[in-house]
């Protein structure tokens, strides 16, 4: 009896042990979590995906029980692991559902950042898409293209994410991921010519860049490059490269470099006579 008793309180030693070990270790991930210093938050991100005494089961622990800012930080060490991580994808499709829509965004690219290991979430991803926060729709559209690699069902998904959107930041990011696309996004040409000449400066240049990889022969981009370097010498060197990059396809695209290098400033006239310069060496070739 005496034996029994013994080995009884030897399993609940270790049982107790175990569970503190594990509550302060939980404890302490959480705090480092918790910061207010964002800096030092995102450094904490990439030492706790690549610490080897924090495990998968920690990290899961926190995103079911820790607070809105240690769940989304969880999901950012998480993204940041990789591959690694794939085992806690149900707990990631969860989150997906969460109160916050920080937490659901960084669910959302958390996922995308898995790619293919991912799969089993698309369907998830797509219902995500009647979220009533745009920036959780585009994660979500975005996240879907990067697991499923179907622009034909990404783009419309994409463009209609930020179709109403009132943030700069995240129609941004939907025309930067549209060029990354390049011509499988053809079907977002109307999405970004539309945008080309409708917003702030910063954007109509981004929608141009993505119009001359998504579509590089539509000859309306030319005119609208050109009238943004006119506008602001900030975008002289990078509006002067997209015409070259266009000048191949685009005939306005040549004759827009042409005309530039007459241009009365000899720093933007100089800059489109070694494009043009440039563009014949290429084409000689």
């Amino acid at each position: 009896m005496q034996k029994i008793f013994v080995v009884f309180m030897t399993i609940v030693i270790c049982f107790l042990f175990y569970f503190t070990t594990q509550k302060n270790k939980n404890q302490k991930i959480r705090k480092l979590l918790s910061d207010e210093n964002s800096l030092k938050v995102l450094q904490t991100y990439d030492e706790l995906a690549v610490d080897e005494r924090v495990s998968l089961k920690d990290l899961i622990s926190v995103l079911r029980e820790g607070n809105e800012n240690e769940r989304y930080g969880v999901l950012a060490v998480l993204r940041r692991m990789g591959t690694k991580s794939a085992p806690a994808i149900p707990d990631i499709i969860l989150a997906l559902q969460d109160t916050s829509s920080t937490v659901r965004r960084g669910a959302a690219n958390c996922l995308g950042g898995l790619e293919q290991k991912a799969s089993e979430a698309l369907p998830k991803l797509v219902s995500t898409l009647d979220d009533p926060v745009s920036g959780v729709r585009l994660d979500a559209a975005i996240s879907y293209w990067k697991i499923s690699r179907d622009a034909a069902i990404s783009v419309p998904m994409i463009t209609n994410a930020v179709s109403s959107v009132q943030d700069k930041t995240d129609l941004k990011k939907a025309i930067k991921i549209l060029e990354e696309i390049g011509l499988e996004a053809g079907n977002a040409t109307g999405f970004l010519l539309y945008w080309s000449t409708n917003s702030s400066i910063d954007v109509r240049f981004a929608a141009c860049a993505a119009l001359v990889a998504v579509n590089p022969k539509l000859d309306a981009t030319a005119p609208t490059v050109f009238g943004i370097i006119k506008e602001d010498k900030y975008y002289w060197s990078a509006g002067v490269d997209l015409l070259a990059i266009q000048s191949g396809n685009s005939s306005q695209a040549w004759e827009a470099l042409k005309l530039l290098e007459l241009d009365q400033n000899p720093k933007l006239r100089q800059l489109a006579i070694a494009a043009v310069k440039n563009s014949r060496a290429i084409k000689s070739n």
